[in-house]
């Protein structure tokens, strides 16, 4: 699919405490190795366009640019599917499902799903979205790397 470049100005702070098993060297990893993560970045969203299978949906192509504890500075792409729902006692819920490769300053990967949602009164983007992010996997010194964390 290819996306389309919009006027959509949407950039927030994503910072917070992670708790993220990161086990540096797989072969002597234990559950006591967990290493509390913290980080923030911006997030800008370069690209969005129209989902063709379901026009309720947007597909949003962003950056993160940041520095985190553990990884240092790092670069994120993202890829992922917004959906406006109504929510019961009114209102609106901004639903995004998608993924996102981080590349540290020494080329290592991390690549890892998120889950999140924002609610807004009019249908507007949200001011503040609270997420979940599941490591998938990892290259280099972060390959072998576990865990999830919450983000805001």
């Amino acid at each position: 699919m290819q996306l389309r470049v919009t006027s959509l100005p949407f950039v927030f702070r994503a910072a917070g405490l992670i708790a993220v098993a990161l086990f540096l060297d797989p072969a002597s990893s234990r559950a006591a190795d967990a290493v509390p993560f913290r980080s923030s970045g911006e997030i800008r969203i370069l690209q969005s366009s129209v989902d063709p299978d379901n026009p309720g949906c947007l597909w949003l192509e962003g950056v993160d640019v940041g520095r985190g504890s553990v990884l240092g500075r790092y670069t994120s792409s993202y890829l992922t599917l917004a959906r406006l729902a109504p929510v019961p006692e009114g209102g609106w819920k901004w639903v995004f499902e998608g993924s996102f490769v981080t590349r540290l300053a020494n080329g290592d990967t991390l690549t890892v799903s998120l889950s999140a949602e924002g609610q807004t009164e009019d249908g507007s983007w949200p001011r503040e979205i609270l997420g979940v992010a599941t490591i998938l996997n990892g290259t280099g010194r972060m390959a072998g790397v576990q865990g999830s964390w919450t983000w805001w």
